[in-house]
């Protein structure tokens, strides 16, 4: 049995990645898997947890370890990182070891790494499918452009995203298709309509019903509503824009009739990065996905995958 806790301060694309690594992880080496889960954010998704299990956590964060196995739990392990000096941080490169883990492990870390999930999309669709009843359709037309905007914590740090990437992001997505029309889905409607006046708002920022489910990230009080509004308005839609969001990626990956979405190159360091993408192992390598760059021009999944394999080369 692989076991692992979701963090109740996490976001919900947070929680999903550890959720979703840890039955990867165990279905292919054929191990039961338990998911502890207080504070889930996402109780409208039809996920498994797994088997019932009594975790106790020190602190709710990715890198804390845990205070005391319980039972049935005979080891710990925690993803590893590499640094490299150059680029300041940890590239993210996967960790090799989540595919001979022994069994009945507790295992951490934030597990953002495409190399551990890409062979499971299929199967990772069916875990995190949800009720028709949550299921939002009206903005799934080939005229119109779901732009998702992160505001909310991510206004303290490096990974907003300036106004520009979102209107080249909209020329681009017009120069393919000139009728098309932009909505907006965000955690943070005051701060989207000052970065995109005129664009319709749409999904829980404007739902009358609160979600429950959500309170703080970080220290960022979440006043909308379902988020399953925005998850599904991504999941249905023909294009998207996207941020660096955790939230963002899962309905959008997900997506089975995406056509066209265009990401920030580099992810998290769109702002300031040199040629690397963090984390490293972070391109979906998927021709409907487009990455846009500081100066405007889109890249396709192949290109990135090309680069940052050589800057990463050259700084070792």
């Amino acid at each position: 049995m692989l076991a692992v806790s979701i963090h109740e301060h996490a976001g919900l694309g947070n929680q999903i990645w550890r959720a979703v690594c840890c039955r990867v992880f165990a279905d292919k080496l054929g191990y039961e898997y338990a998911i502890s889960y207080p504070g889930w954010r996402g109780p409208f998704l039809d996920f498994d947890f797994g088997k019932k299990i009594d975790l106790n956590v020190e602190q709710e964060s990715d890198f804390y370890s845990c205070k005391k196995l319980p039972e049935g739990i005979d080891s710990y392990y925690e993803e590893k990182s590499e640094w490299i000096q150059e680029v300041a941080g940890e590239v993210g490169a996967a960790d090799e070891n989540f595919f001979s883990i022994k069994d009945n492990t507790y295992i951490n870390g934030n597990f953002q790494r495409m190399s551990y999930i890409e062979d499971y999309r299929d199967k990772i669709c069916d875990w995190l499918s949800y009720d028709n009843k949550y299921k939002i359709t009206e903005y799934s037309s080939d005229d119109i452009c779901v732009i998702q905007l992160r505001g909310g914590d991510y206004k303290t740090g490096y990974m907003i995203l300036p106004q520009q990437y979102y209107y080249m992001a909209m020329e681009h997505m017009k120069s393919n298709n000139p009728n098309i029309k932009f909505v907006i889905v965000t955690d943070d409607p005051e701060f989207a309509s000052k970065m995109i006046p005129g664009v319709p708002i749409v999904g829980s920022a404007i739902s009358k019903e609160k979600d429950q489910y959500q309170g703080n990230i970080s220290w960022y009080t979440y006043t909308g509503g379902p988020v399953s509004d925005d998850y599904s308005i991504l999941n249905t839609a023909k294009y998207a824009i996207i941020s660096s969001s955790t939230f963002a990626f899962w309905p959008t990956w997900t997506n089975k009739q995406l056509k066209n979405v265009i990401a920030p190159k580099y992810w998290f360091d769109w702002v300031r990065s040199g040629g690397k993408f963090r984390p490293f192992d972070g391109i979906v390598n998927d021709d409907s996905w487009l990455w846009l760059d500081r100066e405007g021009d889109l890249y396709n999944s192949s290109s990135c995958l090309h680069e940052n394999n050589y800057y990463l080369s050259i700084k070792k």
